[in-house]
């Protein structure tokens, strides 16, 4: 079969793939990304992180034009993109009998039409977690280049197979990794994709990645991520996660996800 398939995903396909938007700020920006989402996905959960714009009312109108398909959760105040991540899991683990859970950012920054290659592998069973990897122009925002490049640069210090952007939000999990990851994590700010991503590489899950084109809104303004403060929380988790195995994370998830080959695919 040809990925992405010429034709639309199946029903069958779809069903079996939910997708969670954190939302802060994005206003108008989100409403093409849901409406674009709701094409390759059974269920989208759209997590209004305390939004103080208008990002509540194009949720709305978003779950009023496809109720089936589009749920959205709010938070009474902004509790950061990785607690909105994690309320997003546990809802879709909750209500949906989905096999793979992506994440979407709702700024725009993704395109939605990349969901099948993201999820290809998963759906498949040969990746426990998916990547997008930004193909980055030469003049992508400071921000985004300086952010990526600490994060990378912790990551890699552990682990030479870790994927090359550790920060981008596309991402596809099969059901598994996501029940063992709520079980074991809470949820902060952007640290939480990392953290993330740190277990799978500590536990040897199987880590794919699929480039993408790197989409930005002007000088990126929509991006609420920091690169110092930020980074910082990374390099915390780095610590919590890797470093210092002994602050009570699991060194393994074997009894919680299948035993599997550590592989890293291209």
């Amino acid at each position: 079969m040809r990925w992405p398939p010429r034709e639309p995903l199946s029903d069958e396909l779809r069903r079996r793939m939910c997708c969670i938007i954190p939302c802060f700020n994005v206003g108008r920006l989100c409403e093409p990304v849901l409406r674009d989402c709701a094409a390759h996905v059974g269920r989208i959960v759209a997590v209004d992180d305390g939004s103080t714009d208008d990002t509540a009312a194009y949720l709305k109108k978003a779950h009023e034009q496809w109720p089936q398909i589009v749920h959205v959760l709010t938070l009474p105040e902004n509790r950061g993109k990785g607690v909105a991540l994690i309320r997003g899991f546990r809802h879709a683990l909750h209500q949906t009998d989905c096999d793979v859970i992506l994440t979407l950012d709702g700024d725009g920054q993704h395109r939605a039409g990349d969901i099948p290659a993201v999820a290809e592998a998963c759906l498949a069973n040969e990746a426990d977690l998916t990547i997008a990897q930004r193909q980055f122009p030469p003049d992508v925002p400071a921000r985004s280049r300086i952010g990526n490049s600490l994060s990378r640069a912790i990551l890699m210090s552990a682990y030479r197979n870790c994927p090359p952007d550790t920060q981008c939000g596309l991402r596809a999990h099969r059901r598994e990794l996501v029940e063992a990851m709520v079980n074991t994590i809470e949820g902060n700010r952007y640290d939480t994709e990392a953290r993330i991503l740190m277990l799978c590489l500590r536990w040897k899950r199987r880590v794919a990645q699929r480039p993408i084109p790197a989409i930005y809104h002007g000088r990126n303004e929509s991006s609420h991520f920091r690169p110092l403060a930020d980074s910082l929380r990374i390099l915390g988790a780095f610590f919590t996660t890797v470093a210092l195995p002994e602050m009570g994370i699991p060194t393994s998830a074997n009894g919680i996800l299948p035993r599997s080959r550590h592989a890293t695919i291209e």
